[in-house]
């Protein structure tokens, strides 16, 4: 995760968000953490739902395009005779919670005053923040995403995951190095973000390149780990830090933009909220 302070710059990033949502970053931080509880064993039913939605294993996919919408794309999956599930859905867990956060924004347009839409748009971006920054770490798109084989099938760099996932904990990023990225709005949604896996994916290679040379994860903020620093590894990490922060801002910014040509349907009431508070 890209962590409260750099969600922080990802939401500076956008300044045509309104003021609630730029105050709001604590609720979009606490948020990001549920979609990986959801996972949790005790939790049999929520887990099957949940487990697909962190990655697609590309590779599964024989080079096909990803079609545009959840059913076509299990459709395409069992026409290939895979699985679903095995192949997994993150392109269209960031596509579907951009668009349900396109929908709430709207609400806010026509009720801005209402607390419980403001409240629902900043819980959506904290889950579409997490989904967004699972497709900014290339060994959630790949069938390599806890090692890889060799030639002679002995699994090698099992534990390279858990490295890229820690090290702005790793290595004590500072938010002065995220502060240059700015929103870019995105004119077609679904086509960035296969644009952002396509970008990522192609760095899997890199990533096992420099995992032998990444720290193991601190287990707190103030544990001193034993590295030697390595400048490849810490321009990688900003790279990847700064993709995330930069992915999430320009999502959180097109959903913006597109809710001000999203209709309402006649029927919608939201005075009931203001009534019953």
């Amino acid at each position: 995760r890209i962590g409260s302070g750099r969600l922080a710059t990802a939401v500076r990033a956008t300044p045509e968000v309104p003021p609630f949502f730029k105050a709001g970053v604590g609720l979009i931080a606490h948020m990001t953490a549920d979609p990986d509880l959801m996972r949790h064993r005790g939790l049999p039913g929520l887990r099957s739902a949940e487990s697909g939605e962190h990655y697609i294993d590309l590779e599964l996919l024989e080079g096909h395009a990803i079609p545009g919408t959840r059913y076509e794309y299990i459709a395409l999956c069992r026409k290939l005779g895979v699985s679903p599930d095995d192949v997994g859905f993150a392109p269209f867990a960031v596509f579907e919670h951009a668009e349900r956060l396109t929908l709430s924004f709207a609400e806010y347009r026509k009720w801005p005053n209402n607390i419980f839409i403001q409240q629902k748009c900043l819980m959506l971006a904290g889950l579409l923040a997490h989904y967004a920054q699972d497709m900014s770490q290339p060994l959630h798109l790949t069938v390599k995403h806890h090692g890889y084989k060799d030639e002679n099938g002995v699994l090698h760099q099992e534990d390279t995951h858990a490295k890229v996932d820690g090290l702005p904990l790793s290595l004590k990023m500072t938010l002065d190095q995220l502060n240059a990225i700015e929103a870019e709005p995105m004119d077609s949604l679904f086509v960035s973000i296969l644009d952002q896996v396509q970008e990522a994916a192609s760095l899997v290679d890199r990533v096992y390149e420099l995992g032998l040379r990444m720290p193991t994860p601190p287990s707190s903020g103030d544990e001193v780990i034993d590295w030697e620093r390595d400048e490849e590894v810490v321009a990688f990490a900003v790279e990847r830090t700064r993709d995330a922060a930069q992915f999430t801002a320009s999502l959180y910014l097109t959903a913006w933009r597109n809710s001000s040509q999203l209709e309402l349907p006649s029927y919608l009431s939201r005075n009931f909220d203001e009534e019953n508070r």
